[in-house]
């Protein structure tokens, strides 16, 4: 091998082969409050412990979890939740959160979202070291500095969602394959006694074979055609797939999904090298025992609607949360923004001349008629690779005169 080649290799991989399968319901719930407690248990070794809190079913059990363990005789650790709440809407995140908290007597503060557009007041962490997509990045840094002033350490209930993505027709196929017609007929019939005929699951699949292609709908068209041709951008877009090729027999998607490239970008913006607050993120969903035990679980009934997760802490929590559905935000705060008056300021703001090798401006502004989350964040990005650029430059009270311009606080 030359001086010059650079080879890359995959260090770890999601398992595909695991194949648990026990005869009672109660050794599933038992296994995975076991391996839980151990991977909650090999986070919390320091004295002060901050933890992630939303009126969710994940970071719910994560931090029952480790209240449990902060009990037992040889626990020491002292436990503070958080909870991060939205001025522009009420997700219901912080009553639930707090109906948690209090069952588990743990104290709990809220955080303000920080919904502030380009706010380069953050202190030295503002600036990130690589572009960032995040608009909000200064309120996310006030965050992490509120929990930073308490402890060194938070955790998360992120990784569950992905692990637990439930699919039930890679299931029945593989059943088939095996000609477990018993097992088959017992799911199905079940299956189909619990869950609604999933209406919405077929428009979801009748759009995606009549309607534009998801990727081609979201190629930003703003890149300056040079740019993007030398490069071969729109040819690259295509062959890159937004989630890797089905490996996995069971759950295809939730496999597929540990291995994007927004698990590294959730990593390295939270590092502290990056944000500059000595604040550590653990995530007891994400330890290889846990990852490796749902993978090989049997889909159905344990990862639908999160069956495990509930029948495991349902004594631990109020019922009001075993029992809530998932919620996800009612309006994203991005797409919130952008829809409102916004536009109309960042239109106004000039460019630098640097991002005339990257961007086509006139197919940019003007900014408005956002429909998703996603447009907003297509359509954003120009914006924030300038806020960076100009960051970069020696005169910084430049882009301190057009953060005034452009900043919503």
């Amino acid at each position: 091998m030359s001086a010059t080649e650079l080879r890359t290799e995959r260090y770890w991989s999601p398992p595909v082969n695991g194949r648990i399968r026990y005869r009672w319901a109660e050794e599933y719930v038992e296994h995975f409050g076991s391996i839980l407690k151990s991977a909650v248990a090999d986070r919390l070794r320091t004295n002060t412990v901050g933890i992630l809190l939303s009126g969710g079913l994940d970071s719910g059990t994560v931090a029952a979890t480790a209240r449990e363990l902060r009990s037992a005789p040889a626990g020491t650790t002292e436990l503070h939740a958080y909870t991060v709440v939205h001025e522009s809407f009420d997700d219901r995140e912080d009553f639930y959160a707090r109906q948690t908290a209090e069952r588990l007597k743990i104290p709990i503060q809220a955080l303000p979202a920080g919904e502030c557009l380009f706010d380069g007041r953050g202190g030295p962490g503002a600036v990130s070291s690589e572009p960032s997509d995040n608009p909000f990045r200064s309120g996310h840094l006030a965050t992490l500095q509120a929990i930073g002033a308490d402890g060194r350490v938070v955790l998360s209930g992120e990784g569950a969602d992905n692990l637990m993505d439930f699919q039930i027709w890679p299931y029945t196929k593989d059943l088939f394959r095996r000609g477990d017609w018993g097992t088959l007929a017992g799911v199905l019939s079940r299956f189909l006694w619990v869950r609604k005929f999933p209406w919405r699951g077929l428009r979801k699949r009748i759009g995606k074979i009549t309607g534009p292609a998801e990727k081609d709908s979201l190629y930003p068209q703003w890149i300056a055609p040079d740019f993007a041709k030398r490069n071969g951008l729109a040819e690259r877009w295509k062959r890159a797939p937004f989630m890797g090729a089905p490996a996995h027999p069971l759950l295809p998607r939730a496999h597929a999904s540990l291995a994007l490239p927004e698990w590294a970008h959730l990593f390295e913006s939270t590092d502290p090298g990056e944000t500059r607050v000595p604040l550590e993120f653990r995530y007891p969903f994400m330890d290889l025992r846990v990852v490796d035990y749902l993978l090989a679980l049997p889909p159905f009934p344990w990862l639908f609607k999160k069956r495990l997760l509930r029948d495991a802490i349902a004594a631990k929590l109020p019922e009001s949360v075993v029992r809530r559905a998932k919620a996800p935000l009612p309006v994203h705060p991005l797409a919130e923004v952008l829809r409102g008056p916004e536009p109309a300021r960042l239109n106004e703001l000039v460019l630098g001349s640097e991002m005339k090798r990257f961007v086509a401006p006139e197919k940019f502004f003007p900014l408005g008629g956002v429909k998703s989350a996603d447009e907003a964040y297509v359509i954003i990005r120009p914006l924030c690779l300038n806020f960076w650029l100009q960051s970069a430059l020696p005169l910084r009270y430049n882009l301190d005169a057009e953060v005034r311009d452009v900043q919503t606080c």
